[in-house]
């Protein structure tokens, strides 16, 4: 799994849209044409064969991701640090895209600075995420599944607004308290002959200083550091 090449293309990608590349930096041009589910791309990919990877329930062993040494930490007061939560991937006539990227480099002097664009064959999918604690019963529409030429997995990545959750889950305090910004997302990869994994967590921002923390991971081992 290579999820580092995904959150780098994806925030070129959301840079492009939102105009905040500037002269002198590399970005990614992107170019969306819809298709039909069946449709071949022309990276020979179609929508069908992104929901061949990510469609249906995936019940999968879900861990509260306790607190660690001073990072950034998110208290949501489970009363459990174990569950379960079912992943249900559902297509219900969403968008169906062909992706072009293409990179881009501007005249004169640049930024030296990696940028991995890859073209991509993108679904628009209601999930659902509801654990055994009762703490998330959530459905989202819109998330969107993507898959590049040479993957053998699908990745999503949702932002997502817990005061609105159906679920009993309630965001109790954030510590360090007081941020000037924060951002929760939900995201996870869905990999070939394999379980998927993925998380539900964010970003926080503490005047100059950006921190990411996880609330909730399935599918994968939690982080060690704190043993």
């Amino acid at each position: 799994m290579r999820p580092a090449r995904h959150l780098g293309a994806t925030w070129f990608f959301a840079c492009s849209l939102a105009g905040c590349h500037d002269r002198g930096t590399p970005y990614c041009e992107e170019t969306a044409h819809v298709l039909a589910l069946d449709e071949a791309s022309p990276i020979q990919m179609s929508g069908a064969d992104v929901l061949g990877l990510a469609a249906g329930a995936h019940v999968l062993p879900l861990v509260w991701v306790e607190r660690c040494g001073d990072a950034a930490f998110v208290d949501v007061g489970a009363p459990e640090k174990q569950t379960t939560v079912t992943l249900t991937v559902t297509y219900t006539g969403g968008e169906v895209r062909y992706v072009d990227s293409v990179l881009r480099v501007p005249p004169g002097p640049t930024y030296e600075i990696g940028v991995s664009c890859m073209p991509r064959v993108e679904v628009d999918v209601q999930l659902e995420a509801i654990t055994a604690d009762g703490l998330l019963n959530e459905s989202w529409q819109k998330v969107t599944l993507a898959r590049e030429a040479t993957d053998s997995f699908v990745v999503f990545s949702h932002d997502v607004e817990p005061s609105s959750f159906r679920g009993a889950l309630e965001i109790e305090s954030v510590d360090p308290p007081n941020p000037t910004d924060i951002n929760y997302e939900i995201s996870g990869i869905f990999p070939a002959g394999d379980e998927p994994s993925g998380r539900f967590g964010g970003s926080v921002v503490y005047r100059n200083t950006l921190g990411v923390f996880d609330i909730a991971i399935w599918g994968m081992e939690p982080n060690d550091r704190c043993n």
